[in-house]
């Protein structure tokens, strides 16, 4: 175990076989690499890129500054977990999980709810939820008129595709299905030429 409470200055290469532990900032002029497991109980703040391949415990926090920098993982990272199962693995102890994107002062957040087994998707700027595939739009919730809009040549499709609704034109909606289209309501109103 090498401990150093002052100043450590390497001007070239270093490789340490057992423990490094810092009690002061870690400066790397060029890349700081490391290929065993690495623990920070403070903040870790780079100006540059770093790569870690092993494992990486905070238990306190990242910060990445400057543009064009990167943070690189080479194996699953983990939120609230020190044994993550996926390439992202978020989990809260007790309450809402929240994952938030955020530009400027705008952001939307996917969270599930403590209280029971539901996920949500909210644009928190009040602004549309558009799904796409590919570039394409397929649909999108329209939050200033509360409804579930289609992409002008999708439809909602039930059991197969064979049975389905499409808005096929501007003005036309279409029903489909195999065998029967059944209404059941106490009063039905069909208006039409």
């Amino acid at each position: 175990t090498l401990s150093v409470t002052g100043t450590l200055g390497v001007s070239g290469s270093a490789t340490f076989e057992n423990d490094v532990q810092i009690k002061g900032t870690l400066y790397g002029g060029s890349p700081v690499e490391v290929s065993g497991g690495l623990n920070v109980s403070g903040t870790m703040s780079t100006s540059g890129s770093y790569t870690h391949q092993g494992t990486t415990t905070f238990s306190g926090s990242i910060f990445q500054s400057g543009s064009g920098n990167t943070v690189s993982f080479m194996d699953n990272v983990g939120i609230g977990t020190a044994s993550p199962a996926k390439h992202l693995h978020v989990n809260g102890a007790s309450g809402e999980v929240e994952f938030r994107i955020q530009s400027g002062g705008s952001y939307s957040s996917i969270y599930q709810k403590a209280s029971n087994d539901e996920l949500l998707i909210q644009n928190a700027s009040g602004g549309d939820i558009l799904f796409y595939d590919d570039g394409a739009e397929i649909f999108r919730i329209d939050a200033s008129a509360d409804s579930l809009l289609m992409a002008s040549t999708k439809k909602i499709e039930f059991n197969d595709s064979s049975q389905f609704i499409h808005g096929s034109a501007a003005d036309t909606l279409s029903l489909g299905a195999t065998a029967e289209i059944d209404l059941t309501a106490p009063a039905i109103d069909i208006n039409g030429n």
